[in-house]
C-alpha cells in the first residue's frame, strides 16, 4: 500500500479508563471513507442498551503507540 493511499484523521479525543471498547463517532468513520460492516448491542454505564454498528479494524496512534482494533460507531 502506497503511504499516499493511507487515510487518516487526527483528533482531540478523551480516554475513559473505565470503558472496555473504542467508540468513534459516525462522522468520523465517514471521513475515513469506511462504514459500519456489522451491528451490536452497546451497554452504557446507566443500564442502557442500544443496537450500534462496528467498524472494520482501524489503528489508532496516541503518543507514539499504536493499537489496531474496532470500534463502536455513535451516531
Amino acid at each position: 500500500m502506497r503511504t499516499e493511499d493511507v487515510r487518516t484523521y487526527e483528533a482531540e479525543a478523551m480516554a475513559d479508563t473505565g470503558a472496555v471498547r473504542t467508540v468513534v463517532p459516525i462522522q468520523v468513520l465517514e471521513s475515513l471513507g469506511d462504514a459500519a460492516r456489522r451491528k451490536r448491542v452497546a451497554e452504557y454505564a446507566d443500564g442502557r442498551q442500544e443496537v450500534v454498528g462496528v467498524s472494520e479494524p482501524l489503528i489508532f496512534e496516541l503518543m507514539g503507540r499504536d493499537t489496531r482494533e474496532e470500534a463502536l460507531v455513535l451516531s
